[in-house]
C-alpha cells in the first residue's frame, strides 16, 4: 500500500518482479519504529525479520529527514546487509537542499551500496533503482515462476488497498487506531463482491471514518473499489461497515484472529 503517512504497512508482503534478466523479490514491511503496544512490537519484529532474510535493504527515507534516521538503522543493521538509501519525497527539495543532503551521507559512504533521490511522482526513478538493484543481485536461480507476482492470498492485498483508503480519507490519529478484517469475498468472472469490516477503538473515531452523512466511508468505499479494480481488472462491489473494538491493538488474541500471527 502507498501513503504519504508514516507506518501505513503493518505486515510483509512479498512482490515478484522481473526486470530484464533478472526475478527481483520485494518484500514491503512496516517501518522501522518502536512502539509499546502488541501490534506495535509485531510491527517492528516483521521489519526486523525481512531485515535479516534479505539480500539488499533499500532504505527509504524523506529527504528532509534528519541523519539520525540512518544513524538508527545502522545500529539495527547488525548483519551489516548491504544496503541502498533511498531519498524519497526529493521533488520538494530544491536542488541546493538535495546537493547539501548528498554530502552529509556521503560521509557513510563505506556503509552503503548508493544514496539515490528519488520521487514516486516521476516514473524515471524507477528504473534508475531497479537498475541500481540489479548490479548488485548475486547469481540464483529463479524462486518462482515468471506468473506469479505475489505470495500473499489476494483478500490481504484488498484489505492493505481499504486501509490504504482509510488512510488516504481521514484525518491523521484515525488511521493508526484502525484496521480491516475480511468478511467475505464473492470473486466471480464479471463481478467481485468484498464484505469488509473496519475496526476502530472509540465511538469517536468511528464517528470521524463514516463522515457527515456517510461522506467519509464512502471515499474511502470508492479510493479502495477503484484501486482493486484496477489491480484485479474485474468490477467491483465493495460494502464496508465501521465497527468498534476498544483495546484491540492491544489484544494478541484479537490481532490473530485478524491475521497477524503473533507468537
Amino acid at each position: 500500500m502507498v501513503s504519504h503517512k508514516r507506518n501505513a504497512t503493518r505486515k510483509r508482503l512479498l512482490a515478484i518482479y522481473r526486470h530484464n534478466d533478472s526475478q527481483m523479490v520485494f518484500t514491503d514491511t512496516p517501518g522501522i519504529h518502536r512502539q509499546e503496544n502488541v501490534l506495535g512490537r509485531f510491527m517492528l519484529e516483521e521489519s526486523l525479520k525481512a531485515l535479516g532474510d534479505a539480500d539488499i535493504v533499500l532504505l527509504l527515507i524523506p529527504i528532509k529527514d534528519d541523519i539520525t534516521t540512518y544513524l538508527g538503522f545502522l545500529e539495527l543493521n547488525k548483519k551489516k546487509k548491504k544496503h541502498i538509501i533511498l531519498l524519497t519525497k526529493s521533488d520538494r527539495a530544491k536542488d541546493k537542499q538535495i546537493l547539501s543532503k548528498l554530502k552529509l551521507y556521503n560521509e557513510y559512504g563505506d556503509k552503503f551500496l548508493a544514496v539515490i533521490p528519488i520521487s514516486t511522482k516521476q516514473d524515471r526513478f524507477r528504473n534508475i533503482v531497479l537498475q541500481e538493484v540489479d548490479k548488485h543481485l548475486e547469481y540464483s536461480p529463479f524462486y518462482y515462476d515468471d506468473e506469479y507476482i505475489s505470495t500473499s492470498i489476494t483478500s490481504d492485498i484488498y484489505k492493505d488497498f481499504i486501509r490504504e483508503g482509510i488512510f488516504e480519507s481521514s484525518s491523521d490519529e484515525v488511521p493508526y487506531g484502525s484496521d480491516v478484517i475480511m468478511n467475505k469475498v464473492e470473486e466471480n468472472d464479471n463481478l467481485f463482491k468484498i464484505y469488509a469490516n473496519i475496526v476502530v477503538e472509540t465511538q469517536s473515531h468511528k464517528k470521524i471514518l463514516i463522515g457527515k452523512d456517510g461522506a467519509t466511508i464512502k471515499r474511502i468505499r470508492v479510493y479502495a473499489q477503484k484501486r482493486i479494480e484496477e489491480f484485479s481488472e474485474v468490477k467491483v462491489y465493495l460494502e464496508l461497515t465501521v465497527i468498534i473494538k476498544k483495546g484491540w491493538s492491544k489484544n494478541k488474541k484479537f490481532l490473530n484472529d485478524i491475521g497477524y500471527n503473533i507468537e
